[in-house]
């Protein structure tokens, strides 16, 4: 066997170095890189739900805050309803916008009061008088506190005197 040589040396120093390295890096090294890798994953989705949970906290509290802006309205909203077994005074209103307005009406309401499938009751209105009585009575069934859903209006002419045929709907209190 001949001798080995400083050149051979330094090569053979290189590749058990290089070996040793690499078996480092294969055994040990590598295994830490995946944990870590692991461990980001987790990290990544545990991000993904803290936000998540800080969105719905966030919307929790602005529902809190919108429940409390409207919280004194709510007694409020029973009134839009009426009682079908009070359709007098529901009657009575429309009465008194007619006169504030000087219009003629004539109510027509279902004998039966019979509530539909969506829960309105329909009733209809002829209405005649002026064009801006009969707009300036429309402005206020609208703004009454009672809900009237206007379904259609028919309009017609005869010299100043304006007819208007309503067909509209109110909804009853349900117990």
């Amino acid at each position: 066997m001949k001798p080995i040589n400083q050149k051979q040396k330094n090569i053979l120093a290189l590749v058990v170095f290089l070996s040793c390295s690499l078996m480092m890096i294969g055994f040990v090294a590598y295994p830490y890189y995946l944990k870590i890798s692991e461990k980001n994953s987790e990290i990544y989705d545990q991000r993904i739900q803290l936000t998540i949970l800080e969105q719905q906290r966030l919307n929790t509290e602005q529902t809190h805050q919108d429940y409390n802006k409207i919280k004194n309205d709510f007694n409020t909203v029973g009134k839009i309803f009426i009682d079908p077994n009070d359709m007098l005074s529901f009657i009575s209103k429309l009465e008194t916008i007619a006169n504030n307005n000087i219009i003629t009406q004539n109510i027509s309401i279902s004998s039966s009061t019979k509530v539909l499938e969506n829960n309105s009751l329909p009733f209809s209105l002829t209405l005649e008088g002026t064009w801006p009585h009969i707009s300036q009575y429309i402005r206020d069934i609208e703004a009454m506190d009672i809900y009237v859903s206007i379904n259609s209006i028919s309009i017609s002419s005869n010299n100043n005197i304006i007819v208007a045929q309503l067909s509209a709907n109110v909804y009853p209190q349900t117990k």
